[in-house]
């Protein structure tokens, strides 16, 4: 009698009208977008009813891929027309199928919008210039013509391109894909001067009065390790002070900014040479450790920490920034904000090939101070010193024996 009741109880169960009910499938679906160009992509959201729903088979028309059993599928269209989009969902026991015809519109590539740019349009003869595609609508072909330069022609996306004539140079992109093609022509986009000029740089005298040993200590000149800077003088040191912040350096012909910079990081220091204007004059930058290295008077000498007085600048010049009778103005380090006394490197453009102890890109810095030259991290903050150059290229003239046929 037990028995009978169950299997009467589980009848009513499966074969009642809301246990069927709750197997019952809806198989439904919508996309993001409808309507959109070829190469596009649509993204599916299943939005199907019904209990335990465990399967779904996706079919696209004209779509990659071209069927998916995810449940929420992305689909890239690449051919034009009008697509079919069906959705299969199932449980343990049924299955239903929701199928919308003509679903999905997809219509033509669109010629592309030809556009270019480059990464510098003023450069020295024999200079490089990287030309970047910005065109739209995705170009599968480009031709480019360069006026000029080497090579004048190409197809490659973004190409680079030498230009060895001084000039003035039209550049011109042709963007192509299955749609058509658009050409960009730039008239005068590229202005090439003239390579730098060459001139004899005198190597200033040190003035180093004293020589040494192998350990440090003085001795005197000629007796040992002879030919030291302290047994020859050359061209002495001889500046004018121009009253309008910068100074000339009489001997190499060089015009300094006469009182560095603030501190500031390496981006800075080239924004702020190429931005300055002192003297009237723009034509600014940052030295290099030739050219900073030449200012450096080998007789100065440390002293206590705080203690401007005891200290002798490896520089014709004051750490007293109101002295308004010193050649050259170089202050020390700023105690106040934990930096140590002699905390004064001055930043060079000349970035050596290693690196720091930290595996930074390096840079090499004078310290006018305590008369070092030294690599530094390439962006740690350090003062500058612009300089006005009166050559692009310098090769270096001994006062006896002549040019070393050394440039930089």
């Amino acid at each position: 009698m037990k028995k009978l009741f169950v299997r009467i109880i589980l009848f009513i169960c499966l074969f009642s009208p809301a246990f069927v009910l709750a197997q019952e499938l809806d198989a439904e679906f919508e996309a993001d977008v409808t309507s959109i160009n070829a190469d596009d992509t649509v993204n599916f959201t299943d939005l199907s009813a019904g209990y335990n729903i465990i399967e779904w088979s996706w079919t696209f028309e004209g779509g990659s891929p071209p069927s998916s059993t995810s449940q929420n599928p992305s689909v890239t269209y690449n051919t034009a027309g009008i697509h079919d989009v069906s959705l299969t969902v199932a449980n343990r026991r049924r299955s239903d199928t929701e199928t919308i015809a003509g679903y999905i519109i997809i219509s033509g590539v669109s010629a592309p919008t030809a556009n270019f740019s480059a990464n510098n349009t003023s450069v020295t003869e024999g200079g490089a210039i990287t030309f970047s595609d910005l065109s739209t609508d995705n170009p599968a072909s480009w031709s480019w013509i360069f006026n000029g330069g080497t090579p004048s022609a190409s197809t490659s996306q973004n190409p680079t391109v030498i230009y060895n004539s001084a000039g003035t140079y039209t550049v011109s992109l042709t963007a192509t894909n299955s749609s058509g093609s658009d050409t960009e022509t730039k008239v005068g986009y590229i202005t090439v001067t003239g390579a730098p000029t060459a001139g004899d740089y005198t190597v200033v005298d040190g003035d180093q009065s004293d020589c040494f040993d192998t350990t440090g200590d003085i001795i005197t000149c000629g007796s040992a390790y002879d030919g030291q800077d302290a047994q020859y003088t050359t061209v002495v040191p001889n500046y004018t002070n121009n009253e309008d912040g910068t100074v000339t350096d009489n001997s190499t012909g060089l015009i300094w900014q006469r009182h560095h910079s603030e501190k500031m990081s390496w981006d800075d220091s080239i924004t702020y040479c190429d931005g300055l204007g002192l003297g009237g004059s723009t034509d600014w930058r940052v030295p290099t450790v030739k050219e900073l290295y030449s200012l450096i008077d080998f007789d100065g000498y440390t002293g206590s920490e705080g203690d401007m007085t005891s200290w002798k600048l490896y520089l014709d010049g004051s750490m007293d920034p109101d002295d308004d009778y010193a050649v050259f103005i170089q202050e020390p380090g700023n105690t106040s904000t934990g930096e140590r006394f002699f905390d004064a490197q001055v930043r060079t453009s000349t970035d050596p090939v290693g690196t720091t102890m930290m595996n930074d890109d390096s840079v090499l810095g004078v310290n006018f101070l305590d008369g070092r030259i030294k690599a530094y991290p390439k962006n740690a903050m350090m003062y500058t010193r612009c300089v006005q150059p009166k050559f692009t290229t310098y090769f270096f003239v001994h006062p006896s024996k002549g040019n070393s046929g050394d440039f930089f």
